[in-house]
């Protein structure tokens, strides 16, 4: 395009009475084209990674399109940092303020959330509130790194949604990459190819939760059926007569021994 833009140029102005101004506008069109050229060898330049950035990179930005240009922007400009949990630790409370995104390369995490308990018989208008769990980062999670982003891996509206909904509890020796969620879409929001990768990496996290939400739901309706068989069984022992369930340890029917922990 610089080469016919050149010729049109040599034309107009070769001319017996030169053509200024369709010279001019072949000016203004190489520079553009040259402008393009130095961002498309900008973004295809070699960029120096760790073994772990890089592996972080092929496995969990790569495949949504993100240039090796544009993660190295996310990594030195975006507040990266590889960060490891202890088991137990919890990383986010709910209702506190969104800093950070997170992805879980390692280990697992538990998402829970405040629910309270209807009034009692009573009459009485607050009930207890317990804890309730929304989702599991687990290792199918983690080993397809989908659906283990902590937080909106792209969201154009963090600012709105800049509370967390559920408090997050790490399981296990845990390892993660923590953004500055602010730093993050700022480096996203300048470079229009980013953007549109991030739109594909939100929309693969989403499946990847809806997945886990669909395994803990399975994992439930197991768990559901297992205790309806055992109470069926106890009642077919106590209408033989013969002796129920006294005596039996406490926990008898949870999860844990009916092998669904």
């Amino acid at each position: 395009m610089i080469g016919a833009s050149s010729m049109s140029i040599l034309y107009n102005l070769l001319q017996p009475s030169p053509l200024i101004a369709p010279a001019a506008w072949g000016v203004f069109f190489i520079c553009g084209h040259t402008i393009q050229i130095f961002r498309i060898l900008l973004a295809s330049s070699p960029v120096s990674m760790s073994d772990r950035e890089h592996e972080l990179y092929e496995t969990a930005f790569l495949p949504f399109g993100f240039t090796p240009r544009a993660f190295s922007a996310l990594m030195e400009s975006g507040g990266a940092e590889f960060v490891d949990y202890k088991d137990g630790e919890v990383i986010a409370e709910e209702g506190a303020k969104v800093e950070s995104v997170q992805i879980i390369l390692g280990g697992g995490a538990v998402f829970t959330h405040a629910v309270a308990k209807k009034g009692d018989e009573k009459g009485n208008e607050k009930g207890e509130v317990v804890e309730r769990v929304a989702r599991v980062i687990d290792a199918a999670a983690t080993a397809e790194h989908r659906g283990a982003w902590i937080g909106e891996a792209w969201d154009p509206d963090y600012v709105q949604h800049s509370r967390h909904a559920h408090t997050i509890t790490v399981v296990g020796k845990t390892q993660a990459v923590r953004f500055d969620v602010k730093k993050f879409h700022g480096v996203v929001d300048a470079d229009p190819a980013a953007a549109a990768a991030a739109e594909r990496l939100q929309l693969d996290d989403l499946a990847g939760k809806l997945d886990a939400y669909e395994r803990a739901h399975d994992v439930e309706v197991v768990c559901m059926k297992a205790k309806v068989e055992l109470l069926r069984k106890e009642v077919e022992r106590l209408e033989k007569g013969e002796k129920g369930r006294e005596g039996k340890k406490t926990g008898w029917w949870s999860a844990r021994s009916l092998h669904l922990s």
